[in-house]
This record gives structure tokens, C-alpha cells and sequence, in this order.
């Protein structure tokens, strides 16, 4: 109170010297003033504030012009204060009538408002219902009913209470409608949710002839689709009653249809397995029938397909009866082919055996096999069981004919490969060459004709003469080695007795002995010399200081190819067997066709399997092949130009074939010979090797020849030498005979 008091200017104490005057003046300012907060005090709670705060104003401003006035009164002089206190009363009675009038109109238009609230309540249900519910216009309605409140909670009730009555009147309308949509929906969903399976129906029918039934319940779905997407389900109700009587239309002949149908589907499935059967089994003979068979098919799918299904049941009928009458002349046939079968089985398990050997004297024979087997095949493929059964019978009589020929030419063959085997292994330590004496050449020419009439009469396939010639030639080797024995007798000697001599002389004398003995030896000598000899002399001129003399020795002892016999009968087996493996191995027909083209690698593959297979054959571990490129050498003081075809290491094991454009490696036939040349060279390191770590023992026969190489292998024995006899000292002698070989035998010509 005592704060509202001083606002309005009523609480200060009284001046000094107060009059009537200033007594008068307070109580009328008071009660008029009193009137005015009372009205304002209920324009502040329900009235606008811009309604409000502008008397409010007006009442401050009185107040202050009071405060003024009192402080003019004055007890001497009361005329000085009249004209302000005159003005102050004036102007507090016109904001007391304007607050009072303020407040007499808001009073009404709250009481108004209020009176109106149950239909705001009332109106914004029914907006809010058919929100939920989905009405297109209910959103826009429930903005105009925020609207509406806005305005009362700025308590501008004459408008907030103008605008609910008309949207009262707005509402009311189309709420009415939206009941009978509420109305219609709550019937359309159920219907249209049992009528969704039947049109799912509709739309997954094949019936051509319900296509245009079909195509008029589509048309009529879409505007009912659309109706109800409008949220019109009165119209969407209405046809989709229309739309029931087509579905039940529609229903009606499709039940006619399908049961046809089925009657049709249960008729064929009957005689579909029977069809199938019949279908894959195809005889020329029956080909008529086939015809038959696939007509009636065609014409009972095109029936079924037009949707004909009385005639297509009829066409079945008539198609299983085909079908029937075809199986059973298919299982006639299939007995009749059965039992050829079982027969040819029985004539191609001797014919298999047979087919194989091939001797050039039974070629009518073959021919007359080859003949009678098509004739077979050729009736068979007709389809003529009868006939192929009875030609069957021809065919097998020849066939027991032609095996035992075999069986008589096959044991005349192991004759002769038995006497072959003995005559080839004598004539082979017959043709060494320590056994060529000058003294047997006439019959080493003899050896050869009677080795060519043999391998002649075998490839002829006339085993009597070959295996006569064979056992001629054994006995004729026989003779010749009991000859060659007696020559060699000769020279036998003559190495023990330099053998002795060596050995008879002193340490310091040894060598002096080797030269002496080496200048003596003609020739012949030198040819039939025995290998532990020869190794005896060379290994005392190697002893110690290799002198000029000492070379001019060793140079005299290479001067002449030579091969241990044992050796050399051995290693012709070995490259016998190497041949024989090249020359019947097509890719190396490939490998000589395409040469000139191939890449390099190519080539280097082909050449790396030749000398697999030759390690094979001599027992050696394989080497790697790479290539490298070297340029000819040009000898300053003769001029002429040498080319390194290849070289072969025994520390890392590899053999390098050069691929300068001069070298072997461009010509087919030189480079085969250049690989295997090399590879020679490891075969007889390997050897050397053998006789390192003692695996390689005397008596084997190796043994003399695997130290010929040792000798050969050191450097006395093999970088020292110039040609010719470079080229006859023993390591080259070995690997240019295996070389050679393989060249002069043309590998995939």
C-alpha cells in the first residue's frame, strides 16, 4: 500500500502551511484516480496491451502533473495553484471515463468469448477427427483454428470470437460429408479387401479369351483407385460395386475354362512320360511314325494353346495310341539291337588284341577285317540288326583267323629278337674301334651285309630269313671276336710289355721310359694299344714337370681316336636307345618344321628335353641349359675366325649354348648335336666323379675308360693340345661320335 500510495502521490506528508485548498484538491485527484487503477487493474488482465498500456500511460502522466500542481499550492496565494489543480482534475476525470469505457467494452467481448469456448472445443474435435482421419481441407481448417486462438490469447476477443463463428459455419458442412466417407470407407476397405484376392486372379489369368473381360475390370479399377486415393469413398464404394458384378462374371467363365483345362492337363500328363520315352528313342525305321507322333503333338499344343481344350483332349486320345503303338516297336528293336551288342562285345574283345598287331603279310587279311567291320558299322547304322548279326559271324571268324596268325608270326618274332639280342651284342664288341683290324676288314664288310639282310628280312616281317640271318651273324661275330682276340693278342703284349718296362724303371726314370716307348709305337699301334696302357704312359708323362718332349708324346697318343671296347660297346647301347627315343617323339618333327620361326625360348625348351632324354639313357643327372651370346674369335697369327657353339661347366652343372647369329644355334640339326656333344662332356665328368669318390672301382667296365677321361680332364691332358689333335684327344673323340650321331640321323625328318 504504501508504495501504490507514493505512485499515485497520496503517501507524502504534508507540507507545511497546508490549506483548504490543497485538502480539497487531494480528495478529488484520490477518488477520481482510485476509479481509474480500479479499471486498469482489469484492462491489464483481459484487455489487449495495446488497448491497455496507452491509458495506463495517461494515468502515469496525471500523476505527475498532480505531483507538480501540489508542489505550486501556496497557503498566502491560492490563486498561483488554481489553474493547474483545475487542469490535473480535468485531465484525471477524462482517463477515469476512458478507463471506465476500456473496460466496459473488454468485460463484454471476454464475457462473449467465453460464453463461445465450448464451440471452440467442440469445433476443434471435429477438425482434429478428420486430421486423423485424412481430409484433404482438415489441415488448412486446423491452421484457421490456431488462428482463431492466437487471437484470444492476445485478447482480442471481438475478432477471436467473429472468426469462430465462421469457421463454425465452415466446419459444419463439411464435416456432414466427411461422416458419410467416414461411413463409406468403413464399408469399401472390408469389401475391397475380400474382393483383392479375386482381382489378383483377374490380372494373373492367361486365358486369351478372357482377355477382354480381363482388360474391362482393369479399366474399371482405375477410377475407382483413384476415388479412393481422393478420399471420395462414396464414389470409390459405388463402383466398386460395379466392379464385383465383372468379377463375378469374369469368375463364372473362368471356372468353365479351368475345369476344361484340367481335363485336357490330367489327359496329357497321362501320356507325357510315354511321350517322352518315345521321343528319345530314334530308329530310321520308325521315322514315319515320328512324323505321326510329332504332327499330333503339334496339333494337340496349338489346340491347347487356342484355348480349344475340347479338341485338344480329343487329339490326345489320338496321340497316346501313336504313342503306344511306337513304344512297342521300340522294345523289338531295342531286343534286336541288344543282342548285337552283346555280339560285336564279344567279336571287338578279340578284335582289340588284334587290331594292334600289325605284320605287312597279313595286310589282305586286315583288309578283309577293315572291310566286313564297316559293313557292320554301315548295317548297324541303318539300323538292319539282322544283318549286322549274321555279318558279325563273318567278321568273328576272320578275326580268330588273324590271331592265330599273330599268335605263329608273334613267335616267330621272339625268335628272332632272342637271336637278334645275341647277334647284335656280339657284332657290337665286333664294330669298337680297337677291333677294326686292317687284316678283318673283309669280314667286317661281311659283318655289316649280313646285319643289313637281317634288320631287312625283319622289317620285310619274314622272321625265317631274318632269324636265320641272325644266327648266321652270331656265328660269324663269334668268329670274327675269336679273330679280332688273335690280333689283338699282338698288341696285348706289347702294352704289358711297356707296362713292365715303366715299372721296371726308377722313379727319376719312368718318364724317360713313356717318351722312349711312345717314339717306338707305329700307327697301328696307337689304334689297338689296351686303355690301361695307353692310361699308364700318358699318367707317367704327366708326372711332375710336363716337359716339350713329354707333350710331343701325349700329342702322339691322341693323335689317333681311340675308345675303350668295353666302353664303347656300352655307350653304343646307350645311344642307341637315345635315338630311338628322339626319333619316335612327334614333337620333334614339330620342333625341325618350325625352327627358322620359333622364339627363343621355344627352342631352348626343345633342346632342354633332348638332354633330358639323353641323361636318361646314359644314367646321368639332367643339366640346365641356358643360352648366352659370344661373338667369333679371330686367331691374330692364322687370321681365321672360330665360333663357340657351346660349352659345357661341370663346377655349377650348366650347359651354354651360344645364340650368336653365326652359331649352331639357327641350324636345327648342328645345335641337337652341339647339346648332346656337351652334355657328353658331363657324362664324362660324371664318370670322373664316379672314380673320385670310389663308386667306380676296377673290373667295372667303365672303369678303364672313365680314366682315359680323368687323364684327359687335367691340364696336361686337355688345354695344352692344338689342332688336329684337339679334336681326336679322347673327351672330344666321345662327345663328336654322340653329336654326330644325332646329327647324320636327322631327329624329327
Amino acid at each position: 500500500m504504501s508504495s501504490l500510495k507514493t505512485e499515485l502521490g497520496l503517501g507524502e506528508p504534508k507540507p507545511a502551511g497546508s490549506t483548504e485548498q490543497a485538502d480539497q484538491f487531494k480528495a478529488a485527484f484520490q477518488a477520481a484516480i482510485g476509479s481509474v487503477n480500479q479499471s486498469l487493474q482489469y484492462t491489464a488482465a483481459h484487455a489487449e496491451q495495446a488497448k491497455h498500456d496507452p491509458h495506463a500511460s495517461k494515468r502515469d502522466t496525471t500523476c505527475s502533473a498532480y505531483q507538480i500542481a501540489l508542489g505550486r499550492i501556496d497557503p498566502t496565494n491560492p490563486a498561483a495553484a488554481q489553474a493547474a489543480i483545475d487542469q490535473v482534475l480535468a485531465g484525471v476525470n477524462s482517463v477515469k471515463s476512458a478507463a471506465e469505457s476500456l473496460k466496459k467494452s473488454v468485460e463484454k467481448a471476454f464475457n462473449t468469448w467465453t460464453g463461445k469456448q465450448p464451440l471452440l472445443d467442440d469445433v476443434s474435435d471435429k477438425i482434429r477427427e478428420m486430421v486423423d482421419w485424412g481430409h484433404q481441407k482438415a489441415s488448412a481448417l486446423e491452421q484457421v483454428v490456431k488462428a482463431v486462438t492466437e487471437k484470444a490469447n492476445q485478447r482480442a476477443w471481438e475478432a477471436a470470437s467473429t472468426a469462430l463463428d465462421q469457421i463454425v459455419d465452415k466446419v459444419k458442412p463439411l464435416y456432414e460429408e466427411f461422416l458419410k466417407q467416414k461411413a463409406a470407407k468403413e464399408e469399401y476397405d472390408p469389401l475391397l479387401a475380400a474382393t483383392q484376392p479375386r482381382l489378383e486372379k483377374v490380372h494373373a489369368c492367361t486365358f486369351k479369351s478372357l482377355e477382354s473381360q480381363k482388360q474391362a475390370i482393369t479399366a474399371a479399377e482405375a477410377p475407382m483407385n483413384e476415388a479412393a486415393a481422393a478420399m471420395d469413398f462414396v464414389t470409390a464404394l459405388t463402383q466398386l460395386k460395379a466392379l464385383e458384378a465383372l468379377l463375378s462374371a469374369f469368375e463364372a467363365e473362368l471356372a468353365q475354362l479351368e475345369a476344361k483345362k484340367q481335363q485336357y492337363d490330367e489327359a496329357r500328363a497321362a501320356i507325357d512320360g510315354k511321350l517322352t520315352d518315345a521321343s528319345t528313342c530314334e530308329y530310321k525305321v520308325l521315322a514315319e511314325m515320328d512324323q505321326q507322333i510329332a504332327d499330333l503333338t503339334s496339333r494337340t499344343d496349338q489346340a491347347a494353346a487356342d484355348e480349344d481344350f475340347d479338341q485338344a483332349i480329343t487329339l490326345v486320345g489320338e496321340l497316346g495310341c501313336k504313342v503306344d503303338e511306337k513304344l512297342a516297336r521300340v522294345a523289338e528293336l531295342d531286343a534286336k539291337r541288344t543282342e548285337y551288342e552283346q555280339k560285336r562285345a564279344e567279336v571287338d574283345a578279340k578284335l582289340g588284341p588284334v587290331s594292334t598287331c600289325e605284320y605287312k603279310v597279313l595286310a589282305e587279311l586286315d583288309q578283309q577285317i577293315v572291310d566286313l567291320t564297316g559293313r557292320v558299322d554301315q548295317a548297324a547304322t541303318e539300323q538292319e540288326y539282322d544283318q549286322a548279326i549274321q555279318l558279325l559271324g563273318e567278321l568273328l571268324s576272320k578275326v580268330d583267323e588273324k590271331a592265330q596268325r599273330v599268335a605263329e608270326l608273334d613267335a616267330k618274332k621272339a625268335d628272332y629278337e632272342s637271336a637278334k639280342a645275341s647277334a647284335t651284342d656280339k657284332m657290337d664288341s665286333c664294330t669298337v674301334s680297337a677291333r677294326q683290324f686292317t687284316s678283318l676288314d673283309a669280314a667286317r664288310a661281311d659283318l655289316a651285309a649280313k646285319h643289313g639282310e637281317m634288320i631287312a628280312a625283319a622289317e620285310d616281317q619274314d622272321y625265317d630269313k631274318a632269324l636265320a640271318a641272325a644266327k648266321d651273324l652270331d656265328s660269324k661275330s663269334a668268329k670274327y671276336l675269336a679273330d679280332a682276340e688273335k690280333e689283338q693278342a699282338k698288341y696285348d703284349k706289347k702294352g704289358a710289355d711297356i707296362v713292365k718296362k715303366i715299372d721296371d724303371a726308377g722313379y727319376f726314370s719312368e718318364d724317360n721310359v713313356a717318351r722312349e716307348e711312345m717314339a717306338k709305337l707305329t700307327e697301328d699301334d696307337l689304334k689297338h694299344l689296351p686303355t690301361e696302357a695307353r692310361n699308364r704312359i700318358l699318367a707317367e708323362l704327366q708326372e711332375g714337370y710336363f716337359s716339350d718332349d713329354d707333350k710331343v708324346a701325349a700329342k702322339k697318343l691322341y693323335s689317333v681316336k681311340y675308345l675303350d671296347p668295353e666302353f664303347e660297346k656300352i655307350d653304343q647301347k646307350n645311344r642307341r636307345e637315345m635315338l630311338e627315343k628322339l626319333k619316335t617323339d612327334p614333337k620333334y618333327k614339330e620342333a625341325r618344321d618350325n625352327w627358322s620361326t620359333w622364339p627363343d625360348n621355344k627352342k631352348l625348351e626343345t633342346l632342354q628335353s633332348v638332354a633330358d632324354v639323353q641323361a636318361d639313357a646314359y644314367g646321368i643327372p639332367k643339366t640346365t641349359i641356358e643360352t648366352y651370346t659370344r661373338p667369333p674369335y679371330t686367331d691374330p697369327d692364322s687370321g681365321i675366325s672360330y665360333i663357340t657353339n657351346g660349352e659345357y661347366g661341370h663346377d655349377d652343372g650348366k650347359l651354354m649354348l651360344n645364340d650368336h647369329p653365326r652359331s649352331a644355334w639357327r641350324d636345327f640339326d648342328k645345335v641337337l648335336n652341339t647339346t648332346v656333344h656337351e652334355n657328353g662332356h658331363r657324362y664324362q665328368s660324371t664318370l670322373i666323379d664316379r672314380l673320385d669318390d670310389g663308386t667306380l672301382k676296377k673290373g667295372d667296365p667303365l672303369y678303364n675308360q672313365a680314366m682315359t677321361f680323368k687323364l684327359n680332364d687335367t691340364h696336361h691332358g686337355y688345354y695344352t693340345f692344338d689342332k688336329p689333335e684337339y679334336f681326336t684327344q679322347p673327351q672330344e673323340t666321345h662327345s663328336r661320335v654322340t653329336g654326330d650321331a644325332l646329327e647324320n640321323a636327322k631327329i624329327g625328318q
